[in-house]
């Protein structure tokens, strides 16, 4: 009997060796490609969790759509005033990251939504409590799911998500095109700890200053303001291209691959067409049921954002520098749906730049992304003080802080109206 189970070990043993030599010449031929790293990568990880040493990671699609959602601003109001962190994209991680909690758990228990005023809403906002703001409106569901507090009573898009403590608990209010209170289960304690005593910096939103002119939700700021410079390159090389259109699925070697009289490089295939444009910009055209790869789940926003943050993962890879793409906008379509992603540096968009994913159904068929490898530097970039540019501005108008990106690649500054 001791012989029979030493000969199944020693056979097993023996089939797990030719399993891992298999996958290693496999991961060999893989890297051998243009591309194949991330490809080996993975296929390395799936060996793993498949034989045990690792766990599935079931939670990735999350993790990188969460990834892309980060805030504009995170601001906390206490007893003594209100500060507020923006423009720099570690300490807008670092504050999102300890109020997580706070708001996954209100997502989680949010009911009894009641429609509300703007002028409810700005009241609730100059008292106690905590504000985060996104560039632009993104869906309620899709912020909750990534804090894993799927609701399904969370049907509104918001660009604006304050926490307010009260004496029934504490209140979870979206802002955007309508205001939406919800009464949660999370504590006011819990809440006004997190925000703590904070010394104010002198930031107020223009309804707290008695600025009528604007926009209530503007940030009014005085003084000067200066923001990193940084370097811009261009990354695509033909290896790059290559390795772009054999990451999404596309032969860099078939018949359909060639370089076009502008130097772009194209990989086109039955019904499908990646260009990869010597400006650095990555365009995917497909028909219907001519692609895929990256299809959402789900015709849902959440599935919708997982898939194009994926995709945008992908082609993106390290060659954003220190700059990252941020959702702005989810638009549901009659066809499908379409994903918005501002280029950000140092927690502030980059105009023009923008990465737009659509889809048809539930594929993936158009793709737009502009790759731009940035590097900050040791100099600055000063746009206009916000008192004369509010003067200038149209009578309420949003004013926002971006960055402008010229003809020349120089990075300039100045207050875009929203």
């Amino acid at each position: 009997m001791e012989g029979a189970v030493r000969m199944k070990r020693g056979e097993r043993i023996k089939n797990a060796a030719i399993a891992v030599l298999s996958v290693s010449l496999i991961v060999l031929m893989v890297l051998a490609v243009p591309g194949g790293e991330q490809k080996a990568q993975d296929m390395l990880r799936s060996f793993a969790a498949t034989v045990g040493l690792l766990p599935p990671d079931a939670a990735d699609d999350d993790a990188v759509s969460a990834a892309a959602a980060q805030p504009m601003l995170v601001s906390l109001r206490g007893d003594r005033g209100r500060v507020t962190l923006r423009r720099d994209g570690v300490a807008l991680d670092q504050a999102y990251a300890a109020v997580a909690s706070l708001y996954g758990r209100a997502f989680a228990t949010a009911s009894d939504a009641e429609t509300a005023s703007v002028d409810a809403f700005l009241e609730a906002l100059s008292q106690n409590g905590i504000y985060l703001a996104f560039p632009d409106a993104i869906p309620a569901s899709a912020f909750a799911a990534w804090l894993g507090a799927e609701n399904g009573a969370l049907r509104q898009t918001a660009e604006g998500y304050l926490l307010q403590p009260t004496a029934k608990g504490a209140v979870l209010w979206l802002y955007g095109d309508t205001v939406t209170a919800y009464q949660t289960e999370l504590g006011a304690s819990a809440v006004q700890t997190a925000i703590g005593d904070p010394t104010p910096d002198g930031s107020a939103f223009a309804f707290e200053t008695d600025n009528t002119r604007l926009d209530p939700m503007t940030l009014w700021e005085d003084g000067l303001i200066v923001l990193s410079n940084a370097q811009m390159e261009n990354p695509v090389t033909q290896a790059a291209a290559q390795s772009i259109a054999s990451s999404l699925e596309f032969n860099p070697y078939g018949a359909g691959a060639y370089t076009d009289i502008d130097g772009a490089f194209v990989f086109s295939e039955s019904g499908r067409n990646c260009t990869v444009a010597a400006d650095g910009t990555v365009r995917v055209t497909a028909e219907e049921g001519k692609y895929a790869a990256f299809s959402a789940e789900e015709e849902t926003p959440v599935r919708y954002i997982d898939a194009a943050s994926r995709v945008l993962q992908t082609v993106c890879a390290d060659r954003l520098g220190e700059a990252r793409l941020c959702l702005t906008k989810f638009e549901q379509t009659k066809t499908g749906a379409e994903c918005r992603f501002a280029v950000m540096l140092s927690g502030v968009p980059v105009s023009p730049l923008e990465a737009v994913v659509t889809f048809t159904g539930t594929q993936l068929t158009a793709l737009s992304v502009p790759l731009r490898t940035f590097t900050l530097t040791d100099t600055h970039v000063v746009p206009m003080p916000l008192a004369p540019a509010a003067a200038l501005a149209p009578e309420g108008a949003r004013l926002t802080l971006g960055y402008l990106l010229d003809e020349n690649g120089a990075l300039g500054a100045g207050w875009r109206v929203r």
